[in-house]
């Protein structure tokens, strides 16, 4: 059948089905990137307060720029290392009082540094 098809016709619904599948295919890349911005299990809160964060031979005071029940960013970074445990004490984002809980450094940039619990902190 496709033999009797006219050619402009033919043409037509070929250049028609490419566009199709090119907008699928851009439509999927999307939405897997926007999947993999977000790698988090537990959604980020803001939550700007001092945190006294130390090891066992220093210790530093910076200030939370978000929370989650797994973790922390800080700002600024201080004189740590990523992959150092440190223990940190910070008022709990709902204001019931001080929270003392260790955590991993896993990342440190220009931007302060990520920590990462150890255990998950509850109610946030």
């Amino acid at each position: 059948m496709a033999d009797n098809v006219p050619t402009n016709i033919r043409d037509r619904l070929k250049a028609a089905l490419s566009q199709l599948f090119e907008l699928k295919n851009n439509t999927i890349s999307s939405l897997v990137n926007d999947l993999q911005l977000e790698k988090r299990a537990n959604q980020r809160k803001k939550h700007f307060t001092e945190v006294c964060y130390a090891d066992s031979d220093r210790s530093a005071i910076g200030f939370i720029q978000d929370i989650s029940a797994c973790g922390l960013s800080i700002e600024p970074d201080g004189p740590f290392s990523k992959g150092q445990e440190i223990t940190l004490t910070f008022r709990h984002p709902s204001g019931s009082g001080h929270v003392k809980i260790s955590g991993k450094i896993v990342r440190k940039d220009r931007n302060g540094i990520g920590v990462e619990f150890l255990d998950i902190m509850e109610n946030i």
